[in-house]
Parts: C-alpha cells; sequence; structure tokens
C-alpha cells in the first residue's frame, strides 16, 4: 500500500505480453492496410476512375461526390498522407513518450473523421462505398485497439 492507503500494485509486465503483442502487430496491419486502399483509391482517381472492393456502383458516386475534397484535397490523399504520418508516429512512440502522445491524439482525430463520413455515406449521400468503408472501419478498430496499448 502507498501513503494514501490505495494498492499501487501493477503487473509486472511479462504476464500480458501476448495481448500487447497482439495489438502492436493489428495496429501496425490495420495502419498499413489503410495506407494501401488510401493509396488505391488516391490513384484510382488520378487515372479519372473509383476504386470498389466488392464492384459496387455506388463508389462511384462517393467517391465523386462533393464530399470527397477536403479544401480542394482529395481525401484519399489526405487519408493515404495521414496514415503514412500515424506509422511513423506508432513506430517512433514504442521509444519517444512525445510521439506516442501524438499518436493517440492522431488516432483519435481519424475515429471522429471516420465516423463522419460513414455518417455522410449513410445519410447523406445514401450511397454506401465498400472501399472507403473498409477504410474507416480499420480506423474505427485502430482507436479501439489503440486504448489497450502501453508504451
Amino acid at each position: 500500500m502507498n501513503q494514501c492507503g490505495k494498492n499501487s500494485y501493477k503487473p509486472p509486465s511479462f504476464i500480458f505480453p501476448m495481448r500487447q503483442k497482439f495489438i502492436h502487430a493489428s495496429i501496425i496491419v490495420f495502419i498499413i492496410v489503410n495506407i494501401v486502399f488510401s493509396f488505391i483509391i488516391f490513384y484510382s482517381s488520378l487515372q479519372g476512375s473509383t476504386f470498389c472492393t466488392f464492384g459496387d456502383s455506388s463508389c462511384k458516386q462517393v467517391q465523386s461526390s462533393v464530399y470527397n475534397t477536403l479544401f480542394g484535397i482529395p481525401l484519399s490523399l489526405l487519408g493515404l498522407l495521414s496514415f503514412i504520418f500515424l506509422l511513423y508516429l506508432y513506430l517512433h512512440g514504442l521509444t519517444s513518450q512525445r510521439a506516442h502522445y501524438f499518436f493517440h491524439l492522431g488516432v483519435f482525430v481519424s475515429f471522429i473523421f471516420a465516423l463522419y463520413l460513414i455518417f455522410l455515406q449513410f445519410f447523406i449521400l445514401k450511397a454506401f462505398c465498400s472501399s472507403c468503408m473498409i477504410v474507416d472501419v480499420l480506423t474505427i478498430i485502430l482507436f479501439v485497439l489503440s486504448l489497450g496499448r502501453k508504451l
């Protein structure tokens, strides 16, 4: 017990190593998958086409909507750059408390933005893009996993 009478016992880090390794590996994999999907969506838009995982025609409606850009920059490019930056922050955050903090901040902002994009698809556009949803859902899972990650 510490001075305040509260139990300050923390279990040794080796008790849950597999859980942390799984979280660590999953975060890296989900960020890389989001980088790949964002790149493919962005590259497709440069070619004048759309990328849809399941061949749904709604992808064209979503990816060519007025909501596809932010300040004139395609969301797929912003996603690509942000996921690359998140990967950098995550890997650098393994040794830096500051990078660890900014990683969590970035994941939280990405989580909020993913919820916004899902809202747009279902309630404003009333169209569903499977490729975009994969990125958004993986971002939400990434946020949840980052809550369980320890430095």
